[in-house]
């Protein structure tokens, strides 16, 4: 009886993961990885600054600044690759020096051991209590959406508005729904500590370290201009499964780059976004489309792969894309939830 339930279990949570992954999958690549087994500490201070320290064996530290050399391959074109480095101080610091000119230190000791995978496709909300009228215009959160690219958004649960300035319209007869805005993207680098620790670097494409996340048990540390708490929740808390982010950097952070007779696409530290090559890539801020031969595959801006069926031909419109299959045309948004053409009036500009 026990043989039975053990492989009812199982195949309860093979369905359960089934129809979790039916509505998109996330092709992973390698994430850009930095290893630094020197770093015992961070200090940041109020102005948004960071600087990482060894300490050394008279009890003293020396300070480790994280630059990058910045290359730009395509001619006349911003998109720019970047190789981490440190630029090590000759000076040393006592901790109530380091203290003097910084908020708090974070030693490595105290930060959790964790793997990159922990946190794919997890969302955090802050707890950090910023002010009581950002709270009412909703809550921030931070989501790895895959192995290349972390999300900051603040979300609210609205009704819908279209346009903008003094021509906002509002739509009495929608309800209320999450949806996001005040959206930032970073590149993830991931920095490899001692005793196979990690801390994820939240980068913008010119190199600026702009955000440090750090797991410390139970909860996150996000460090930016103050120290920030978030907590791992559920997409059905906020109902969270049909939102869509609205994002404009794309072109920032990846581009696409040719491979032989083929083309791929490769981000600011030189991986791969998706694994394979193809003869034909068209994308736009929101979704990218691939076609090898006569198979074509539509993915979103974050590379999760949308399951449209058996595709023929797709074509990119604003924030949807037109897929027809082998039962006529149909319209998705970058969830990959299926719409009908009369909802692309979501999509106009000056739409939230």
């Amino acid at each position: 009886m026990a043989i039975f339930l053990y492989l009812f279990l199982i195949f309860s949570d093979m369905q359960i993961l089934f129809i979790l992954l039916s509505l998109f999958s996330t092709t992973l690549c390698a994430q850009a990885a930095f290893n630094a087994p020197e770093v015992d500490a961070i200090a940041y201070d109020d102005s948004g600054n960071y600087t990482f320290f060894q300490k050394l064996r008279n009890g003293n530290y020396r300070a480790l600044d994280l630059d990058f050399d910045v290359k730009y391959p395509i001619k006349d074109n911003f998109f720019n690759f970047l190789s981490p480095y440190w630029r090590k101080d000759d000076d040393e610091y006592s901790e109530e020096e380091i203290l003097e000119d910084n908020t708090e230190i974070i030693f490595t000791k105290d930060i959790s051991k964790t793997s990159f995978q922990d946190f794919v496709g997890k969302t955090y909300l802050c707890d950090t209590v910023i002010s009581s009228e950002e709270r009412e215009e909703g809550h921030i959160i931070c989501e790895m959406v895959n192995n290349h690219t972390a999300v900051l958004a603040r979300i609210a649960n609205k009704i819908p508005t279209y346009g903008f300035g003094q021509y906002i319209i509002d739509t009495p007869k929608d309800t209320p729904r999450w949806l996001t805005f005040d959206t930032e993207q970073y590149a993830i680098l991931v920095l490899k500590l001692k005793d196979s620790k990690q801390i994820y670097l939240f980068i913008k494409e010119n190199g600026d370290l702009e955000k440090v996340f750090i797991p410390m048990g139970d909860k996150i540390v996000l460090i930016d201009e103050a120290k920030y708490t978030f907590r791992k929740i559920t997409s059905e808390i906020y109902n969270l499964k049909n939102y869509r982010y609205s994002t404009r950097d794309f072109d920032d952070y990846f581009e696409v780059f040719p491979k032989g007779k083929k083309y791929e696409i490769i981000d600011i530290f030189k991986n791969k976004a998706l694994l394979g090559t193809y003869d034909t890539i068209i994308r736009n801020d929101t979704f990218i489309i691939t076609k090898n031969k006569e198979e074509i595959n539509i993915y979103n801006q974050f590379f999760q792969k949308l399951n449209c069926g058996k595709v023929k031909s797709a074509h990119l419109i604003n924030l949807a894309v037109e897929v027809e299959d082998e039962q006529g045309v149909k319209y998705y948004d970058s969830t990959g939830k299926s719409i009908p053409k009369s909802a692309l009036r979501e999509f106009s500009c000056g739409t939230r």
